[in-house]
């Protein structure tokens, strides 16, 4: 798993089929209406769309995004969206939630998990929870919602396969313990902030932003430069030449961890990368990662 930047920040994103709540629940999720979702005969939600607010300590940033099998878009426009998802909630988002309309359960949601596994990555299942919409119609029955999916074999099937949390709103706004709860879930999935989904393997990118921010320093390259990484690793940062951060060019190279690697070059040529996690904004660096070390994020 990758590390966050910050445990009090949460990145949402919000999948599914159309016309099953997503834009109400991100609404609900934010105590007000930022995403359209007035009453209408087509979708409204054609591009994923993100918006922000702080809950209870947190800093929640929700994206909303069109339906997984949109009758509006074509499959590569509705893969497209989702890129774009995970690229406005940098460095990843700490979980999807796939809302389904409770008492609805038709094929192609049955088939939700798999096109979005497909579209991204099947690491993103176990960073996946349901949210069930409409839950006030349990109400007029004598069911709650830990019965309701017991009983689905179904939902039991698609819980199997996902992070197995589910959660279920009326979509009122003004019960906000349903969001309080909601939040705690998915803290739970993310260890409070400490996993979220990326495409790298903790050997890979997840490591680089790791890296940074617990030793402060990233070096790559080929001798001295591991002189240079044994004396960081040591303590004994005086080990670092000067000319190493004099005079510096950037480049891009191929690299088999990684599809691209931004490297800093000193004037003896020598490749090397050093990055000063203090000097620089963390936030631009996982950005800056992000667009460029893949350009599939």
């Amino acid at each position: 798993m990758a590390s966050s930047q910050q445990c009090s920040d949460l990145r949402v994103v919000l999948v599914g089929q159309e016309r099953v709540g997503k834009s109400s629940a991100g609404n609900t999720i934010l105590g007000k209406k930022e995403f359209n979702c007035r009453i209408s005969l087509s979708p409204l939600t054609l591009s994923s769309e993100k918006k922000q607010v702080d809950i209870d300590g947190h800093r929640v940033s929700v994206v909303d995004t069109p339906g997984l099998f949109s009758t509006r878009l074509s499959a590569d426009e509705v893969k497209a969206e989702l890129e774009k998802a995970l690229q406005l909630s940098p460095p990843g988002p700490h979980v999807f939630i796939l809302v389904l309309q409770l008492g609805r359960f038709t094929p192609q949601e049955q088939e939700g998990l798999k096109a979005l596994q497909k579209m991204l990555s099947a690491n993103v299942s176990k960073h996946t929870m349901l949210l069930f919409t409409y839950g006030d119609r349990l109400e007029d029955t004598d069911m709650d919602i830990e019965m309701f999916t017991r009983e689905d074999d179904n939902i039991q099937q698609l819980l199997q396969s996902c992070s197995g949390v589910y959660h279920v709103f009326n979509n009122k706004m003004e019960n906000r313990d349903q969001v309080k709860e909601l939040l705690q879930k998915i803290d739970n999935i993310c260890d409070n902030g400490q996993s979220y989904y990326g495409r790298r393997s903790e050997s890979g990118w997840g490591s680089v932003l790791r890296t940074l921010r617990e030793n402060k320093w990233l070096v790559c390259g080929l001798i001295p430069c591991g002189l240079i990484l044994c004396g960081l690793i040591l303590g004994a940062r005086r080990m670092l030449p000067q000319q190493c951060v004099r005079k510096i060019k950037i480049f891009v190279v191929m690299s088999r961890m990684w599809d691209k690697v931004i490297v800093f070059q000193d004037s003896s040529k020598s490749p090397i990368f050093i990055l000063n996690s203090q000097a620089l904004n963390f936030e631009f660096l996982s950005s800056l990662f992000l667009n460029n070390v893949a350009g599939t994020y």
